[in-house]
């Protein structure tokens, strides 16, 4: 299950879920593909100093398709320039980019639940030690932020054997680093309960179509 999805209904009513996710489809393609150039940009800039512009450049040739993919354009490269400021001098080089094609992390087992989705590029910290990086530039309800930092760090526990410590989510709307919650035990309790529902729901959803 994509841990983008159990954070969505994370700590909401399961009546509100079926809203929470209609939306959730309805925006994630957008989404999703609007601002893959901005992944790719900072990939790229972690490579070369500049380079993040050139790939935003040519992803955003042409008039914008709608007011939605101007707002994004537009977020998209203040992104990069808070990366750029904030961000890329506390880092080392780019160790692993899971932006592009068929580089999507393996899913992890956790609590007889299997989860997909995770970070967007490794690289060195400050430390000299690898930190596990998700960006993004929108605004996150405060539940959902808490669910997916915590299915944040399981990732990287699962997967690489790190500390919650090396899980950076990085706002580049405000320049600010995030880290996982360091009292996380209710917080997990809760995220079970949820892929718990969720798995019931899928189950029941399976069964109906079955019938």
């Amino acid at each position: 299950m994509h841990i983008y999805v159990v954070s969505t209904v994370f700590k909401q009513k399961a009546p509100t879920w079926e809203r929470l996710l209609k939306s959730m489809e309805e925006k994630r393609d957008f989404m999703f593909h609007g601002y893959r150039p901005l992944r790719e940009a900072l990939v790229a800039e972690m490579d070369e100093e500049g380079a993040g512009t050139a790939v935003l450049d040519a992803a955003f040739a042409g008039p914008p398709k709608s007011k939605q993919d101007s707002t994004i354009r537009t977020k998209s490269r203040s992104a990069l320039k808070v990366f750029r400021e904030k961000f890329r001098p506390q880092l080392g080089n780019c160790l692993q980019s899971f932006v592009e094609n068929g580089k999507q992390e393996n899913p992890v087992r956790w609590e007889n639940h299997w989860l997909t989705g995770g970070f967007h590029f490794s690289a060195e910290g400050p430390e000299d030690e690898p930190v596990y990086i998700y960006a993004y530039c929108s605004e996150w309800p405060e539940s959902q932020q808490d669910g997916f930092l915590e299915l944040l760090a399981i990732c990287a526990e699962k997967r690489y054997e790190a500390d919650r410590k090396k899980v950076w989510f990085l706002d580049l709307t405000n320049g600010k680093t995030i880290h996982p919650a360091k009292s996380y035990k209710n917080t997990r309790k809760e995220l079970i309960q949820t892929l718990d529902h969720l798995s019931r729901l899928r189950k029941a959803i399976d069964m109906g179509n079955d019938a």
